[in-house]
């Protein structure tokens, strides 16, 4: 099964298949009004990728 849809840590990931540049997907993280905006290589959601996202920038926001 491929997530393209993933609720991780308080945050809502999802990934525009439609918009990619230079070859990496876009990846929308939002959160009580805030939103962060990722581009990836991967070619769905996983744990470990939102985890890492939470880890170096959204940790900041608190959960």
């Amino acid at each position: 099964m491929y997530l393209i849809e993933l609720e991780w840590r308080g945050w809502y990931f999802c990934m525009e298949e439609d918009k990619q540049i230079f070859g990496k997907t876009k990846v929308i993280a939002e959160r009580d009004g805030l939103e962060e905006i990722f581009y990836t290589t991967a070619d769905y959601l996983s744990e470990a990728l939102c985890e890492d996202w939470y880890q170096q920038y959204l940790y900041i926001y608190g959960e």
